[in-house]
């Protein structure tokens, strides 16, 4: 794991310790919860997760198991370096018509044959208008350095 994915694994538990050791009254659902969860069977399954996850991590522009329109498709995303490379990837991205870009996240999906971490989908508009959907996978080691059909990368995506 490098050290951004390490330091958010550590904050996580730490903040789910704090809340599981307070003094002062929790909210009744997060009380509930803490107090359901053995800390170190929760540690041990989210650790065991983000291992599981980056087995078939490559550092390449493309998955290697990937198939169909490169990003456009569940069954090619894009390889992205965590949330924040990801983050860092769609802000790259530009679409080949001109207008005022934006994008939102509409949730993620698998597609097993072709990782085994979860893929984001974002919905990319121009000028208010649904323009594409791009699919990516956060569990890699670097960004892409490929932009998807109808699209280019503004800078390398990787800064």
């Amino acid at each position: 794991m490098n050290a951004t994915v390490d330091w958010n694994m550590k904050s996580l538990f730490g903040f789910i310790k704090h809340l599981m050791t307070r003094k002062t009254p929790v909210p009744t659902p997060v009380r509930q919860l803490t107090s359901d969860l053995d800390l170190q069977s929760l540690v041990d399954a989210m650790l065991g997760h983000q291992v599981a996850t980056r087995i078939h991590g490559v550092d390449s522009d493309e998955l290697p198991t990937g198939y169909g329109d490169f990003g456009l498709c569940v069954s090619n995303p894009v390889p992205a370096a965590g949330i924040m490379g990801a983050g860092r990837y769609l802000n790259s991205l530009v679409p080949d018509l001109p207008g005022i870009v934006t994008f939102r996240r509409l949730g993620s999906t698998a597609c097993e044959e072709v990782t085994s971490g979860m893929i984001d989908i974002y919905q990319f508009c121009v000028d208010g208008n649904d323009y594409q959907q791009i699919y990516i996978c956060h569990y890699y080691g670097h960004n892409s350095g490929k932009a998807p059909e109808g699209f280019t990368l503004a800078g390398r995506g990787n800064e």
